[in-house]
């Protein structure tokens, strides 16, 4: 056992308070010792040199510490996944045959530990399981490897651990920690994938894309995405509204393509919600069909928009947005196409009746000035919102005259077209659906010019050209009136995307309603938004409400509180702030049916807002869109941390039996200044000198 003495004083100030306590001592007994003898001309200064000293000592609140150190085993840590995809084959079957390898494995001085994992780290087992029925236990309907074994380092200390070993099908379902991290553990990570690496035959829904609020009568796309491995031929891809089909495609596949994209279109004539599920045709010889279906939500709302287009004049990219803008039936448009200086081949309406307008091409050189200003006044005047478009013949002299109701400053006089594609930028949740600007990148190349558009305050950059990498599509929903900017021009040639010109209609399509929803629709403006991770559960799995507030409208700290629904279940309770604007809570259910997931924002008033969702518990394939063991996640993480993948008996030794020295330490502190015994001690001192003091008949 050790003793050692820390405190913040310099041996220089030590140095100084000793000769404090000297001269003060000094002082004190230079007159008062005549004759005592020696002894008592040393003691009685000494002692009161010791006890001046130590009071002065104890301002600077030292710590004693005792550190005990002793050696221990090293400890093997065994990660079992027992999620869900562990069904697939009988991989548990496997993964308990392994475990017992690794049990009956010599590890020389180390020791094993053995613990559940999925999603993040479940349980610590004391004994091998003896059958499947005990890996499934708790949430097991995703996975997260990094994430638990960075769970366990931290948990644990580091230094007495001599290796990580993973029996798990390498399926992760969650992003987790990035490998490089894993590496400052210093702790080896090796893998054993309980699976064949041989592809199954296997038919797959990868995703499915949908705007989760549309318009009533309009048209909205959904998009699925398949998986399809081992077969060659048609396979039949049904689309079910409230369990009744109502579409029906046909895919056709081969062996040497695996991914596969096919596009249904759904509207509504009332609001509300509409239930939908996604089927691909059960083909024989699939290893599950757990994965071939799925089921969606979308709230239709009736929510009629007035808009008002004006174009400087006829172009490509006018027809081209007027087209799909027709389509959008909650639109109702109004087209106002300018002729010659003042005058518009359609009659000029009451500016005061629109509730956004859009600018294409406008303004140019043609464009009356006093007419301008009459758009400025009624859109600053009625807070409409404002979706501007650029083109190669905007006056850039009259672009001023909007600078009050723009999203952007333009700089520069000239404009020199060049062409690019565009590029997403943006990661956000400011649209309904963001499945366009993922497409954007597959377009043709458009035109952008060599005008400088310089983004105002709170504006989001959603879009950049590459060619320099400046702003071409930018939002700001937080001005007065809120706006849009799309800067690049000659988007008309999105019509001609090679192999399927319906790719270039919808973008156009979706970029419209989604950014005018963004900048216009009530829905949007909302206080509280309330979302859940899928929508579609298994019974029992953890389901993660999460309710935003919009800090633009919300000036006081709110109370949030969920209300969860279904045919006979009703389950309330309050929401936790975990972020800036961000409140969430966990439920599960375990009875299969659809509900309703309400988020109440209040305030000491009482309700303030409300908004809700819809979930189904019915079989959540997220552990099964992916069936074939996938061993990249594991390689990366032991490739980063000095591990290995582990084939043979001789290699699972090996590593079980690394040595390492396991030093444990136990440190336990003393705060001097507060510890009763040492401030008795001062006191003994100073009464031991008043004793010999009183003894000696000294004053």
């Amino acid at each position: 056992m050790d003793f050692t003495l820390n405190y913040a004083l310099s041996p220089f100030v030590i140095l100084i308070l000793i000769a404090i306590s000297v001269l003060l001592s000094w002082i004190t007994y230079r007159n008062k010792l005549p004759g005592p003898g020696v002894y008592f001309r040393y003691v009685l200064p000494a002692l009161r040199t010791a006890g001046i000293f130590l009071i002065l000592f104890l301002f600077a609140s030292p710590v004693i510490s005792s550190i005990k150190r002793f050696t221990g085993n090293p400890r093997n840590i065994v990660l079992i996944d027992n999620s869900e995809s562990l069904a697939i084959e009988n991989r548990f079957n496997e993964s308990l045959n392994i475990l017992q390898r690794v049990n009956n494995s010599p590890t020389g001085n180390n020791i094993n530990e053995y613990y559940f994992f999925s999603d993040n780290l479940k349980q610590q087992i004391d004994k091998i399981p003896s059958d499947s029925s005990e890996f499934f236990n708790g949430d097991i309907f995703s996975t997260d490897i990094g994430g638990s074994i960075t769970n366990i380092l931290e948990l644990s200390d580091p230094s007495s651990i001599a290796s990580v070993l993973v029996i798990s099908d390498g399926i992760n379902t969650k992003d987790g920690i990035p490998s490089y991290l894993l590496s400052s553990f210093g702790v080896p990570v090796g893998f054993i994938i309980p699976a064949d690496s041989v592809n199954q035959k296997d038919l797959s829904i990868l995703s499915v894309s949908f705007n989760k609020t549309a318009f009533i009568d309009s048209r909205t796309p959904v998009k699925v995405n398949i998986l399809s491995n081992g077969f060659s031929g048609t396979v039949k891809a049904s689309l079910f509204e409230s369990g009744h089909k109502i579409f029906e495609n046909t895919l056709t596949t081969s062996l040497d393509k695996h991914n596969y994209e096919i596009t249904f279109h759904v509207s509504s004539g009332t609001p509300g919600f509409k239930s939908y599920t996604i089927e691909l045709e059960k083909l024989s010889e699939e290893v599950t069909y757990i994965n071939n279906s799925e089921s969606f939500f979308i709230k239709y709302i009736d929510n009629k928009f007035r808009v008002l287009v004006v174009s400087g004049s006829p172009s490509p990219d006018f027809a081209f947005l007027k087209r799909e803008i027709k389509r959008i039936s909650n639109f109702e448009t109004t087209f106002l196409t300018q002729k010659s200086r003042g005058t518009y081949y359609e009659d000029i309406p009451d500016l005061n009746l629109f509730s956004t307008v859009i600018f294409i091409g406008y303004p140019n050189k043609y464009t009356d000035e006093i007419f301008l200003n009459d758009i400025y006044e009624s859109i600053e005047r009625n807070q409409q919102s404002v979706f501007f478009f650029a083109s190669s013949d905007i006056d850039l002299n009259k672009i001023p005259l909007l600078d009050g109701i723009l999203p952007f400053i333009a700089i520069g006089s000239t404009m020199t077209e060049f062409e690019t594609s565009l590029r997403n930028v943006y990661s956000g949740n400011l649209f309904k659906d963001s499945q366009f600007l993922r497409e954007i990148d597959q377009l043709p190349q458009i035109f952008s010019t060599t005008v400088s558009y310089s983004p105002k305050p709170g504006s989001n950059t959603i879009l950049i050209n590459n060619k320099d990498q400046m702003p071409a599509f930018i939002v700001n929903t937080s001005s007065s009136p809120p706006a849009a900017a799309f800067l690049s021009h000659g988007f008309f040639k999105w019509r001609l995307s090679p192999g399927d010109s319906k790719i270039g209609e919808s973008t156009l399509s979706s970029l419209l309603s989604n950014t005018i929803l963004a900048i216009t629709d009530k829905e949007n403006q909302k206080k509280i938004r309330v979302e859940t991770e899928f929508t579609e559960y298994s019974p029992n799995q953890i389901i993660n409400i999460s309710a935003f507030i919009n800090p633009d409208v919300i000036q006081y700290s709110p109370k949030v509180n969920y209300k969860v629904y279904g045919a006979d279940t009703t389950i309330s309770g309050g929401m936790i702030m975990t972020g800036h604007g961000v409140y969430t809570n966990s439920i599960s259910l375990n009875k299969k049916d659809d509900y309703f997931i309400t988020a109440e924002l209040s305030d000491e008033s009482g309700l303030n807002e409300s908004d809700t969702t819809m979930i189904k518990i019915g079989r959540s394939i997220n552990e099964f869109r992916f069936t074939n063991p996938d061993s990249i996640t594991l390689h990366n993480i032991a490739t980063a941390t000095g591990g290995y993948e582990i084939s043979t008996d001789e290699e699972l030794e090996e590593f079980l039996s690394r040595d390492i020295e396991s030093l444990k330490v136990s440190l336990s502190n003393v705060q001097l200044n507060f510890n009763p015994w040492l401030l008795g001690f001062v006191i003994l001192i100073f009464s031991l000198e008043w004793f010999l003091r009183k003894r000696n008949n000294l004053p």
